[in-house]
């Protein structure tokens, strides 16, 4: 099996940003287990890498 190609976060096609804990956090209710974007936050962040085990997921 080939290895994924690897691609820096600057050339990925989609949009990577930093998120606030203000007026534009998702509520709580807005998360989802699917959906349109993947929502990452510091859970899913190791020592080794991102865990995807519990995902969740925000509306467009």
């Amino acid at each position: 099996m080939d290895s994924p190609a690897l691609i820096s976060f600057e050339d990925a096609p989609f949009e990577i940003i930093d998120g606030d804990r203000g007026k534009n956090y998702p509520k709580q209710n807005e998360f989802s287990d699917d959906g349109h974007c993947l929502f990452l936050s510091a859970t899913n962040v190791t020592r080794d890498g991102f865990e995807f085990s519990e995902c969740q997921f925000i509306s467009e």
